[in-house]
Parts: structure tokens; C-alpha cells; sequence
């Protein structure tokens, strides 16, 4: 059986990403740019557990005064979302979007990566106007969030 990290590195390369590896780790960093901006991807294999999980980062970080809207807004985006789901660190003000999936007792196929890659950066895509209209225009999570539905 493959490794998780040997599978993403062949889908990766399949896909076209260039990718970077963090130090020794099982993990990748990339850039992905979508249609509401750009922003630092994580890719990381857990391969005691088989897991597969990638992360999209917000490109700006929540300050503290925002923690309270931005908390609000996260959680409304989170309810009802079938796959994945947002997180504020309340450290540093970070902000990302988490998929993954877990393999116990077989292959990481190219389909489950692709699904798991391709629903993030479009989820982060999707709903990073509704994030930086409450932390950089003050706007209220309700009002943030129905602005991108509504589009």
C-alpha cells in the first residue's frame, strides 16, 4: 500500500501544483489563487492514522477586535456544511478552511485528493469575501454572509 504522502505527491504533480515540502515533514505548502483572491495551502499526511487533511489559509489574519464577528460568521458558514470546516485560531488570528479524509485499509486514490483539495479552495473561495468584509470593513456576519449567498 502507498503512503498517504507518496499519493499526494503523485497527485500533485499529476494536477500541475508546485508545491514546496515543509522541512522534513509529510506536509506541502502551495499558493492557490482563485476568483476572490489568493492564498497559502497546506497539505499534510498523518500516516499512523492514514489521513489525508489540506488546509486553506485566509490571506489576512482576524485582529482581536474582530474575534467576535469573525467567531459569529465561521459559525454560520460551518452549519449545515457537509464537507470540512472553517477555524479561527484565537492565538494569532488565523483563519482556515480544513478538509480531510481517512484511509484506513486502502489507497488514496487521485479522485479522493482531487475531491478533497478541490472542495476546500473552492469553499475558501466562495466565502473569503464574507471573511474580509467582517474583519476589514466591520461589516456584521449576517450581513457579510448573505452578501455572498445572494451572488
Amino acid at each position: 500500500m502507498k503512503t498517504i504522502f507518496e499519493s499526494m505527491a503523485v497527485f500533485f504533480r499529476a494536477e500541475d501544483w508546485v508545491v514546496h515540502q515543509i522541512g522534513d515533514e509529510t506536509a506541502y505548502s502551495m499558493k492557490f489563487k482563485g476568483t476572490n483572491g489568493e492564498w497559502v495551502c497546506i497539505a499534510e499526511a498523518f500516516e499512523k492514522d492514514r489521513t489525508f487533511v489540506f488546509y486553506s489559509s485566509c490571506p489576512i489574519q482576524a485582529p482581536t477586535e474582530r474575534y467576535p464577528g469573525t467567531s459569529e460568521l465561521i459559525n454560520r458558514i460551518n452549519y449545515g456544511q457537509v464537507c470540512g470546516n472553517f477555524e479561527l485560531g484565537y492565538i494569532d488570528g488565523d483563519i482556515r478552511f480544513r478538509t480531510n479524509i481517512e484511509v484506513p485499509d486502502q489507497d488514496l486514490s487521485h479522485l479522493m485528493i482531487d475531491r478533497v483539495v478541490y472542495n476546500n479552495v473552492a469553499t475558501m473561495d466562495m466565502y473569503l469575501p464574507a471573511i474580509l468584509d467582517v474583519i476589514q470593513k466591520g461589516a456584521t456576519p449576517l450581513e457579510a454572509i448573505e452578501h455572498v449567498l445572494v451572488k
